[in-house]
């Protein structure tokens, strides 16, 4: 028999598997924001989720019910029926998400109003203490209304999460869906690292020719942004010190941005001079630099010939192992085209000379892994030398698993 769970098969977990086994209800409501909805559900499913959707009637004049049964593999409530799904289905959620949140659904929900399927669903949620979440849009003068601000406030007080709009053109605009799907994922997330406090380096650095010309190398940053990403949905504290990074990090991480390898050395030591419990050193700082930096363009027509003498940069990951002796540091090593065998001995003979606390080492000149591609294929190493881990996968499942692996080395030391 036809399952609409068929149609679903091919793009479930593409994206990650931060949402497997976690099923939302999502209630879209009378706003013309109403059409992303099929995006937004189809972007959470990539994600391992299980989306069910009650639109209210006024959100169906922006959106028809076939696309929505098309996006979420059929499972769409049209009517409440005696099968009470208020209460049963609701019971099963790990999340409601109001998204777009008219004023209306907004002042019922804050006023303990239950006259539609979907005011009863909320009502419903509170008084299971569900998780909600609700992003509101209006124009901006409804917004400012000080009985919806009120109800706001209402709503925040007994735990329900807003996500603030974007106020344009005098209008509260819903936020961009990879945001919503990041506070989606932080409230589902387990928060295996709450209380510990992580500095997270990512991306090349860059050094200067002349103001125009650069040394760098061709790392992209994914890496570890998506560690400093599912870090902070697990819930630690982070703080994420970026070079010349190609991805934009979740905007609610706290990030410095760097050029040059003294920068980002300088930097991490006074990050880590504040207290850190964890260091995850996932950059590709360039190793050496040129002597000297010209002040203007180097003059290429009247030129033929450039002569640079390079010289180290500062090595920033040694340096914060012997400044910062009880600290957790996990240090990335980047090697080229090597057996698996030497990618093992390498990473333990890394550990040993600086006694980080664990390595990933990853082999940068094989196919479709490491700089600029979205899968990595990496051995980990813990503190004793032992192999804790080799496989491939997408950045975003390394990253998980190896934060997996480092609460585990950090609880356990």
């Amino acid at each position: 028999m036809y399952d609409g769970e068929d149609m679903l098969k091919e793009i479930k977990y593409t994206y990650g598997e931060e949402l497997k086994d976690k099923k939302i209800l999502l209630i879209p409501t009378g706003s013309i924001a109403a059409f992303k909805t099929p995006e937004l559900i189809r972007l959470l499913i990539r994600h391992g989720a299980d989306v069910y959707v009650l639109p209210s009637k006024e959100a169906l004049k922006y959106v028809t019910l076939d696309t929505l049964k098309w996006a979420s593999g059929g499972k769409v409530l049209e009517n409440f029926t005696y099968k009470a799904e208020h209460i049963y289905l609701v019971k099963k959620m790990d999340l409601i998400a109001v998204i777009p949140a008219t004023a209306n659904i907004v002042n019922k929900a804050a006023s303990g109003i239950a006259d539609t399927d979907a005011s009863l669903a909320i009502y419903s949620a509170i008084g299971y203490g569900k998780p909600i979440l609700m992003a509101p849009v209006m124009h901006e003068n409804m917004y400012r209304n000080p009985f919806f601000l009120e109800s706001l406030e209402k709503l925040r007080r007994i735990g329900v999460q807003i996500i603030d709009p974007i106020f344009q053109e005098n209008k509260a605009k819903l936020r961009d869906l990879d945001y919503i799907k990041m506070r989606i994922i932080n409230i589902l997330s387990d928060k295996l690292l709450e209380g510990l406090k992580i500095l997270v380096t990512a991306g090349p650095t860059i050094e200067y020719i002349d103001p125009v010309r650069i040394i760098t190398n061709k790392s992209s940053g994914k890496m570890g942004v998506y560690i400093a990403e599912e870090a902070y949905m697990m819930g630690a504290q982070v703080k994420l010190i970026a070079g010349n990074i190609s991805v934009k990090p979740f905007e609610d991480i706290e990030t410095r941005y760097v050029e040059t390898t003294e920068d980002m050395y300088e930097a991490v030591m006074d990050e880590l001079s504040k207290g850190y419990d964890i260091f995850i050193s996932a950059s590709a700082p360039v190793d050496f630099r040129p002597s000297t930096s010209e002040e203007s363009k180097i003059d290429t027509v009247r030129k033929k010939k450039l002569d640079l003498e390079l010289i180290l940069t500062p090595k920033i990951v040694s340096t914060a192992r012997a400044r910062f002796k009880d600290l957790f540091i996990v240090s990335f090593k980047a090697l080229y085209n090597v057996s698996d065998d030497e990618l093992y001995k390498k990473a333990v003979e890394h550990l040993e000379k600086y006694g980080f606390d664990m390595v990933v080492a990853n082999d940068v000149g094989r196919r479709g892994v490491g700089f600029q591609a979205d899968e990595n294929e990496v051995v980990i190493v813990d503190r004793e030398g032992r192999k804790i881990f080799h496989g491939r996968d997408s950045k975003r499942n390394i990253a998980r698993r190896l934060l997996t692996l480092v609460n585990q080395e950090y609880r356990g030391r």
